[in-house]
C-alpha cells in the first residue's frame, strides 16, 4: 500500500464485490488514507461487507463514498457494525442505493445512538420510508454529533419535518454532547412532541453516557429545571423512578429548583434521607447556598411528623430508645 496516498477517486469503475474485498485488504493495513470515492461502482453487499470490516481496523479514513452502488440491508448492517467501532469516519455518503429500505433505517439508526464521530449521513433515495425517517429521527434526539443527515422527505408530514430541523439544529448549535442531549429533553417537551415519561426513561437510560457530576447537572437541569413543566415530568413517572431521579439529581449537586420539582411530584420522598450525607430533604436544602428559608420551611411542612420523631423527639422516647 502507497504510505503518502491521502485521497483515492475510483467513480465508475465496475470494481464489484471481488475487487472490493482486494481493495478492502488494502485498506484495513493503510494509515494515510482519508478519502475513498467508490460511487458507481455496482458493489453489492458482500463487498460493503468486506470493506465494513476493514473500517473497523482503520483509523484514518474520515470520508466514504459508497452513492450509486447495489447496497441493501446487509451492506446496511454490516456498515451499522463497523461504525459502532471506528472512530474516525465522519462521511458517510450512500445515496442511490435504493435496497436500503426501512430495515436498513433501523440498523444505522441503532449505529446512531453509539456513534460520536459521523457528523454527515447522506441518505436520500435509499428507498427509506416515513417509516424509516421517523426511526432516524428518534435517533437523533441521542445522537449529538450528527449535522446533516440527508433524507427524502418526500410525503414525510410536515410535523416531523418540524422536529427533525429541531433536532439537527441543536447538533450544529452545541459543541457539547451532554448539553445537545439535555437542550434536545427540552426542546421535545416544550414543543409538546413526546411523552414526558418516556423522555424521563430515556434520559435515565443514557446517563451512563455523561459520568461526570457537571454534565449530569446540564441534563437535569434541561428535564426537571423548567418552572413550566418540571414537576409534571418529574410525576410522569411512578414513585420508584421518581426516588431514583432524586438520587441522581442529589448525587451529581443538581440545583434547588430541580430538586423541588421532584419532591412536589413526589412528597413521599420529603421522608426518605439520602444516601450520601444521610439527610432529609429540607435538612439537605438548609446546606445549599441557593436554597431560600421559604424553601427549607415549604418541605418541613409538607412531612411535620419529622418534628416529632425524628429531629424534636419526646426526651422519654430517646431515653427508652437508648435502653434498647
Amino acid at each position: 500500500h502507497h504510505s503518502s496516498l491521502t485521497k483515492l477517486y475510483l467513480t465508475g469503475n465496475g470494481i464489484g464485490d471481488e475487487l472490493a474485498r482486494v481493495l478492502a485488504v488494502a485498506l484495513a493495513k493503510n494509515s494515510s488514507l482519508i478519502s475513498l470515492i467508490l460511487e458507481v461502482n455496482d458493489i453489492g453487499d458482500n463487498g460493503v461487507g468486506a470493506l465494513a470490516e476493514a473500517l473497523s481496523r482503520n483509523s484514518s479514513l474520515t470520508n466514504l463514498n459508497l452513492a450509486d452502488n447495489n447496497i441493501g440491508v446487509g451492506g446496511a448492517k454490516a456498515l451499522a457494525q463497523a461504525l459502532a467501532r471506528n472512530s474516525s469516519i465522519t462521511n458517510l455518503n450512500l445515496v442511490r442505493n435504493q435496497g436500503i429500505g426501512d430495515k436498513g433505517a433501523w440498523v444505522l439508526a441503532d449505529a446512531l445512538e453509539t456513534n460520536f464521530t459521523l457528523t454527515t449521513l447522506e441518505l436520500s433515495d435509499t428507498g427509506i420510508s416515513g417509516e424509516g425517517v421517523r426511526v432516524l429521527i428518534e435517533a437523533l434526539r441521542v445522537n449529538c454529533c450528527l449535522t446533516n443527515l440527508g433524507l427524502s422527505m418526500r410525503n414525510i408530514s410536515e410535523e416531523l419535518q418540524k422536529i427533525f430541523r429541531g433536532l439537527i439544529e441543536i447538533n450544529k448549535s452545541t459543541s457539547e454532547p451532554q448539553e445537545a442531549f439535555g437542550l434536545k429533553i427540552k426542546w421535545w417537551l416544550d414543543a409538546g412532541c413526546g411523552n414526558e415519561e418516556a423522555l424521563v426513561s430515556l434520559a435515565l437510560s443514557k446517563l451512563g453516557m455523561f459520568p461526570e457530576a457537571n454534565r449530569r447537572r446540564i441534563l437535569f437541569e434541561c428535564l426537571l429545571g423548567s418552572p413550566e413543566h418540571g414537576t409534571d415530568v418529574a410525576a410522569s413517572v411512578d414513585s420508584k423512578r421518581g426516588r431514583t431521579l432524586y438520587w441522581f439529581a442529589v448525587e451529581c449537586g443538581a440545583a434547588t429548583t430541580v430538586l423541588m420539582n421532584i419532591l412536589q411530584a413526589h412528597p413521599s420522598l420529603n421522608s426518605l434521607r439520602d444516601v450520601k450525607h444521610r439527610l432529609y430533604p429540607f435538612m439537605l436544602f438548609a446546606t445549599m447556598p441557593e436554597a431560600g428559608v421559604g424553601d427549607v420551611l415549604e418541605l418541613l411542612l409538607k412531612k411535620p411528623d419529622l418534628v416529632w420523631s425524628g429531629i424534636c423527639e419526646p426526651e422519654e422516647a430517646r431515653g427508652k430508645r437508648k435502653r434498647t
